[in-house]
């Protein structure tokens, strides 16, 4: 491996460990609680030493929130491009993927979710916000992929499917902030997943077109 291969390669090392970091602390403190000096003792690192790395705390959440949408469009995509279930099949597929998306990194998450409800994105410069956006966006167009071929094929209720995209997302980010405002008071409580799954068999079923009809 070459010199620079080996310095990049390091690089990302030390990127990773402060992003592991910011997570933890965010964590505890919240987005906009968060701190780099408490970003950097939780990375073993001086305050000076991060600015290596990242320019500002604002591009470490946003390398957070970026690697989450990343991997949301992922899931997306992957799902709609399955040739091995019909429609039918991926709307059952559709609670364990999002399940997915929100196990992959539940700080950040939620985090992203009460930063867009408050409109505090702002902070963000243009072209990240462009960058989220445009993830996003995909994302929700393979999710709506699925519901517009089974509109195609006859088997559900002639929708928009971005419509029906969005109303997916919005169902799913509600329960989640729901639930984890429910936690806050009792942290014994864990009904994300249970809630989602039936809060989308109950969306379903007026999703799917009477065959009989």
């Amino acid at each position: 491996m070459g010199l620079s291969a080996r310095r990049e390669r390091e690089k990302q090392v030390r990127r990773q460990e402060i992003l592991d970091a910011a997570r933890r602390v965010i964590g505890s403190k919240g987005f906009r609680g968060a701190t780099m000096e408490e970003i950097a003792e939780k990375a073993d690192y001086k305050p000076a030493a991060l600015y290596r790395y990242f320019e500002s705390k604002d591009e470490i959440l946003a390398s957070l929130i970026l690697a989450l949408e990343q991997y949301q469009f992922e899931q997306f995509v992957s799902l709609a491009e399955r040739q091995d279930l019909t429609p039918l099949q991926k709307l059952d597929e559709i609670p364990d993927t999002l399940c997915r998306i929100y196990r992959f990194d539940p700080v950040v998450f939620l985090g992203m979710m009460h930063i867009q409800a408050s409109q505090t994105f702002h902070y963000m410069s243009p072209e990240t916000l462009a960058q989220l956006n445009e993830m996003a966006a995909k994302g929700i167009r393979g999710l709506a992929s699925v519901f517009a071929k089974g509109i195609e094929l006859g088997m559900f209720e002639p929708v928009e499917p971005l419509v029906m995209a969005d109303t997916v997302w919005s169902l799913f980010t509600g329960v989640v902030l729901w639930e984890e405002t429910k936690r806050f008071f009792d942290p014994k409580k864990n009904f994300v997943e249970s809630t989602l799954r039936e809060a989308l068999r109950l969306l379903f079923k007026g999703v799917i077109k009477d065959q009989d009809g």
